[in-house]
């Protein structure tokens, strides 16, 4: 009987070395790219108008009602349709004339005639989708639509802050929007601008709130009064020569008799 040879053993398949480097070396370049924006991610925010702009965007999103009441006009009482007027209130029929070239209200009917006539208006369904808690909303809130410029940012309390002037635009305008109906908004300006607070909290710079607002102004006000007694000191030396100040001082902190 003839043994079979055992059959030749199957040589395991040759690593490619260049091919596993190629790959550690891979691995190893996104694990560092990944920490790398991780640790990136986690450095504080540095001052700047595209960062001031985000962070002031991002608040106004957080609060649509408060934004609201930028944006509707309360010179008026919107709610109530139809609406009498005297022929001789001529602030109030220029006003709602504008408001019908802007395709709010119907153009005006004369009632009763004569001297004591009055004009009557009524809302057109364009006009009554605008109108929201009696005033008449122009678009659905604000955005930024630059940050102009910012005090250099300085710590108070233990906070890094700043100051930023917003200039701002409508967000989503009413087609029906006059440049009458804007300036009449804001206060003949052809758009809203102002001031904003601003604190570094956790690396991250956000709009600070009213608590944090009130609690900055005290700390800045102590410390322009610290300088302000600094000042007062100096002069108090310069006036008086070094003896004579502390003299006057210590009989300032004696009680009255």
């Amino acid at each position: 009987m003839k043994i079979k040879a055992p059959a030749a053993a199957v040589a395991p398949a040759a690593v490619r070395p260049w091919l596993n480097r190629r790959r550690v070396a891979g691995i190893a370049v996104a694990l560092l790219v990944a920490g790398g924006a991780a640790t990136w991610a986690l450095l504080p925010q540095s001052a700047s108008e595209a960062v001031f702009a985000a962070a002031i965007d991002q608040s106004l999103a957080a609060d649509r009602v408060a934004q609201r009441r930028t944006v509707c006009l309360g010179n008026f009482d919107y709610g109530r349709s139809p609406v009498n007027t005297s022929r001789f209130d001529s602030a109030t029929n220029n006003w709602l004339a504008e408001l019908v070239k802007a395709g709010l209200y119907q153009p005006p009917r004369e009632l009763n005639g004569g001297l004591f006539s009055q004009f009557q208006y009524v809302q057109t369904e364009t006009g009554r989708a605008a109108v929201r808690d009696g005033r008449l909303c122009v678009a659905d809130g604000l955005r930024v639509e630059a940050v102009t410029a910012f005090t250099p940012p300085e710590t108070l309390n233990g906070v890094l802050v700043t100051e930023a002037s917003v200039r701002y635009r409508l967000d989503r305008p009413a087609a029906w929007l006059s440049e009458p109906i804007r300036r009449e908004l804001f206060h003949g300006e052809s758009g809203p601008g102002g001031k904003v607070a601003l604190a570094r909290i956790d690396g991250k710079w956000k709009v600070a709130s009213a608590s944090e607002r009130q609690a900055l102004s005290q700390a800045l006000f102590i410390r322009e009064l610290g300088a302000a007694g600094v000042d007062l000191a100096r002069e108090e030396v310069q006036r008086r020569g070094l003896v004579a100040a502390v003299i006057h001082w210590f009989q300032q902190l004696l009680p009255a008799r």
